[in-house]
Parts: C-alpha cells; sequence; structure tokens
C-alpha cells in the first residue's frame, strides 16, 4: 500500500495575488487593493510602487481589519501625508488610541467633518468633539461663528456658553442646537440681559415653556419679558416663581402683582355670577372694597381660591386660608391665653387656622383701624366639624358684642365668614 502523502496543498491561485501583490505596477495595484482577503493587502503594503493614491483609494473600503489600519498607519509615507492622516480617522475600523493620535494633525474644520460624516462610530465622534473644544480657547471670533453653524450639538452647545453676543446669535440659528443647552446657558453665570432677550424673542425657542420658566428664574432678565411671559404661565408656575430665591426683588413685584391680577380677575368673574348689578369694585384707603350699588361686599384669596361674601343691608367679612404648620409660629401674636389652651388640647391646627380667620373676617367686618387680634376679639371655644358655628366677643372700644360667624373646612383651606344678627 502506498504512503499517504502529508505534504500542504498549495493554493496556486492565492500563491499568484501574493505574488500580483508584490510586484504589480502602479495601475495593477488599485485592482489589487480590491481584493477580499486581508492575507493578500499585506503584501501590497510593501509594493515598492505603492503611492498615496492607492493607500486613499484602500481607506475608502469599510471591511479592513484593524492589523490592516495600524500596519498602513506605520507606514513612512502616512507619517508624511496630512491626506492619509485624515483618512486614516475617517476609517471606522481604525484602532482608537491611532485616531487619538492622528486628531490632533487634523485641522478644525476636518475634525467638524468627522463627526458629520455618515457612520461614524461613536467614539471617533466623542473624541473629535473634545478635541474640537480643547481648540476654543485660541479660536478666533470669525472660526467659531463658522463653527457653530456647522458643527455637532454638543460643540454649538458648548459655544453657546461662552456668551458672546455674536456667537448667541449663531448658535441659537443652529439646527443642531438642543434645547437642554440654552437652559443650561440661561441658568449659568454667563447669561446676559441682551443674551437672555435675544432666546426671548426668538422665533424658534420663545414659545418653549421650559425656557419661558428658566427665563422668568434669572435675575438678570429684564422687566418687559416678565410682562409678556407671565400672563401666558399657569397660575401653579406663577405661584412657583414667587417663591424662588433666584428673582430680584423688582422681579419679585410684578409676579405678585400678576398673581394680585389673577385673584381679582376671579373675583370679579365671582361676583358678576353672584350679582350682576355689580358692575365696578371700590377700594377705601384701608384696603376695604365697596361697591357701585351700595352693595355690602367682602373679599379674600388664598393660592388658588378666591372668596366673596355679598349683603345688601350689613357689612360683611369673609375670610380663606390654606394649611400652613408656620401657624403655630406667630399663634401667640393672634391668640388670647384661653384661645391658646383650648386650641391646644386636639386638632389644634385646624383651630388656629379657624381662629385665625375668623378674627380676620370680624377685622373686614368691623373695620376699626387698630383692633388687636389677641386682646380685643375673643373667639368661644369650639369642636372641629366639616362646618360649624362659633361665637366671638368683639370690644369696639365702646361696648362689647357677640359676633355669630360660620366655618368650613375644604380640604386644604379653611374659610369663615361673619353671619347676620
Amino acid at each position: 500500500m502506498a504512503e499517504e502523502s502529508h505534504s500542504p496543498i498549495i493554493d496556486t491561485k492565492l500563491g499568484k495575488r501574493l505574488h500580483k501583490a508584490l510586484t504589480a505596477t502602479g495601475d495593477e495595484l488599485f485592482q489589487v487593493l480590491l481584493d477580499p482577503e486581508m492575507q493578500v493587502l499585506h503584501p501590497a503594503l510593501k509594493n515598492p510602487n505603492l503611492n498615496e493614491d492607492h493607500l486613499l483609494a484602500l481607506l475608502t473600503r469599510r471591511d479592513l481589519t484593524e492589523k490592516l489600519l495600524k500596519a498602513v498607519y506605520l507606514l513612512k509615507i502616512t507619517k508624511s501625508s496630512h491626506c492619509l492622516q485624515v483618512a486614516l480617522v475617517k476609517n471606522p475600523g481604525t484602532p482608537g488610541p491611532i485616531v487619538l493620535a492622528l486628531l490632533q494633525h487634523l485641522h478644525l474644520f476636518e475634525l467638524v467633518d468627522l463627526c458629520l460624516i455618515p457612520g461614524v462610530t461613536p467614539d471617533q465622534k466623542f473624541a473629535a468633539e473634545r478635541a474640537i473644544l480643547q481648540r476654543m480657547p485660541t479660536t478666533e471670533l470669525g472660526n467659531k461663528m463658522t463653527l457653530a453653524r456647522r458643527t455637532t450639538a454638543t460643540v454649538v452647545g458648548e459655544i453657546l456658553k461662552e456668551g458672546e453676543v455674536r456667537l448667541v446669535e449663531v448658535c441659537l440659528n443652529s439646527p443642531r442646537l438642543r434645547e437642554v443647552a440654552i437652559l443650561q446657558f440661561i441658568n449659568g453665570a454667563k447669561a446676559s440681559p441682551e443674551t437672555i432677550s435675544m432666546i426671548a424673542r426668538h422665533p424658534k425657542w420663545k414659545s418653549r415653556p421650559n425656557l419661558r420658566l428658566a427665563i422668568l428664574k434669572n435675575r438678570r432678565t429684564p422687566a418687559v419679558w416678565f410682562t409678556l411671559f407671565l400672563p401666558q404661565l399657569r397660575t401653579a408656575d406663577v405661584r412657583n416663581l414667587l417663591v424662588s430665591r433666584r428673582l430680584n426683588p423688582a422681579q419679585k413685584k410684578l409676579v405678585q402683582n400678576e398673581l394680585k391680577k389673577r385673584q381679582w380677575l376671579s373675583a370679579r368673574r365671582l361676583i358678576s355670577s353672584m350679582d350682576k348689578s355689580i358692575e365696578r369694585i371700590y377700594y377705601h384707603d384701608n384696603g376695604a372694597p365697596f361697591t357701585n350699588s351700595g352693595i355690602n361686599i367682602s373679599l379674600s384669596h388664598s393660592r388658588n381660591m378666591v372668596a366673596v361674601i355679598l349683603d345688601n343691608s350689613v357689612g360683611v367679612g369673609i375670610d380663606i386660608q390654606v394649611s400652613n404648620p408656620k401657624i403655630e409660629l406667630i399663634k401667640k401674636k393672634f391668640c388670647s391665653k384661653n384661645e391658646l389652651e383650648f386650641a391646644s388640647k386636639n386638632e389644634s391646627l385646624q383651630k388656629l387656622h379657624i381662629i385665625w380667620s375668623a378674627k380676620e373676617a370680624i377685622y373686614k367686618q368691623v373695620n376699626i383701624p387698630g383692633i388687636i387680634f389677641k386682646e380685643e376679639m375673643e373667639i368661644e371655644p369650639f369642636d372641629i366639624v366639616e362646618k360649624g358655628r362659633i361665637n366671638a366677643l368683639v370690644d369696639n372700644g365702646v361696648s362689647k358684642d357677640m359676633m355669630l360667624l360660620e366655618y368650613e373646612i375644604l380640604g386644604d383651606y379653611t374659610l369663615v365668614y361673619t353671619l347676620n344678627p
């Protein structure tokens, strides 16, 4: 029996391709570089006829291995060719360390182009953006303006943060600028009255609810934007603005005026639904309201609630308050000793609100300047129910009169109003 041969089988076709890769002429080499086998491409890199054009054609391929791309990077011709360095960076298969090493050799707008080419990997884009941002301190204004028009969302957002008026204008018109970048700018130290106004009047950004709120929370925002934006906000947002610590006193006053205006309009609609004859509300010097028709009126506001009481014959008083635990801190200023004693036994917080609102309602009805809540009004002990009546003894300076009031507990609100004798 003949011995079996264990000699390796030689792929003659592959051998010819390898030989061709080493010996091809310049024109033939373009065809060689289309070979799908990486083992054929490696010898082609040693071909003495290999030049920049061949390598540029090779680097357009997206199937090259990291090993081959590293070999291209190590070629002497690559070290001296800017075009090859750019092509290597743009190839998605180029290893990260090589990309980082080559980015420093790319021009600013080549980095931008790299960020925007289809198929760019997240790592390549991140590295290119980082390289762009590192050059920002030494980049001229004109180039920054051009960059803001062409660059990615990340870079245009960083340019916006510089706060330079001409840059802000260009950035706001960029189709890649994100709302979150504008919010960060508004909340940052570089936002000025002028640049805030640019955002507030910009046709693309001026109607964004989150941006409007951010603009109104900036203490450098000009008053005109409070005048224009506040009427379009929800009442809850206006109230949140009022408690913001970012506003300056003048801005806070504008917010308070807007809330008062809304409360007045709510009260006016409520009054109109109760009595059509009341066409206008006037106010005495002490703030007490009166009507054109002679009907007695009392008003009260608290948060989102408005309370109104009318009477044709006698004076009236009404008060509404939202529950607030801080009333415990001031109870000794408006409660007598007896009131503090019975209020402390049970349901103390609710009783304190009823006592306070009852005295406010009494004050509005009797209209005695300087009357002392703690000493000249005394609420008799009562038990808490959802809707109940209470008695109060009022010292008007001449005599002590008993007054009857009614209260209602409306969720978080306490409503108290005087009753006719």
